[in-house]
């Protein structure tokens, strides 16, 4: 039996115009999260000579809302991430501007 998962888009918050280059969605079912978050139209906002990675997002963040886990795992690099509310870029997209990131609430 499969059951529809509720979907939450994420707002992000900056003081960059970078905050529009990054699409973010969660799937929550029971206590188990799954947060996806890309980057998108790179070229506009990046320069050329540069990797859209870790500190090019400068103060970029997702805003979490207060029932989120603070603990999250990379579903494919196995990196863990701490989020007191908000979830920096910088670290998430650290060696790649895209990630599924897989949390609980316990």
């Amino acid at each position: 039996f499969y059951r529809c998962l509720l979907i939450d888009s994420l707002a992000l918050m900056s003081q960059l115009e970078i905050a529009d280059h990054v699409i973010a969605y969660a799937r929550i079912h029971q206590r188990r999260y799954v947060l996806v978050a890309v980057a998108r139209w790179l070229t506009r906002v990046i320069p050329k000579d540069r990797p859209p990675l870790g500190a090019a997002w400068s103060d970029t963040a997702l805003i979490l809302p207060k029932d989120y886990p603070a603990n999250w795992t990379g579903a494919i690099a196995g990196k863990r991430h701490f989020a007191k509310r908000t979830l920096p870029l910088k670290t998430v997209f650290g060696a790649f501007p895209a990630a599924v990131l897989l949390g609980e609430v316990s």
